[in-house]
């Protein structure tokens, strides 16, 4: 779903498009199901948003955790030598 926010934080305006702080994309079976992951946050209301205080511009609505860094490392130690081998016997 397409989530734009704004915010204060510092005494500074910002404005924010990030529903997790993740760029993995998260994708939805149907439109309901994208609609009801924003009913928390209903249009106009206040609601609660996450920020890292080094980089204030970057504020998300949805804390989770991700494994997404955990991927791209094994990725990256495990694809070399599998390309070396490809590169090598293939």
């Amino acid at each position: 779903p397409d989530v734009v926010f704004r915010y204060s934080y510092g005494g500074k305006d910002y404005e924010s498009d990030l529903l997790r702080p993740t760029i993995i994309v998260h994708s939805y079976a149907s439109r309901e199901s994208a609609a009801k992951e924003l009913e928390a946050f209903p249009v106009g209301k206040r609601v609660s948003a996450f920020l890292d205080t080094q980089n204030p511009g970057k504020a998300y609505l949805v804390q989770e955790s991700s494994a997404g860094p955990m991927v791209f490392m094994i990725l990256g130690v495990v694809l070399p030598p599998v390309a070396w081998f490809v590169g090598k016997y293939i």
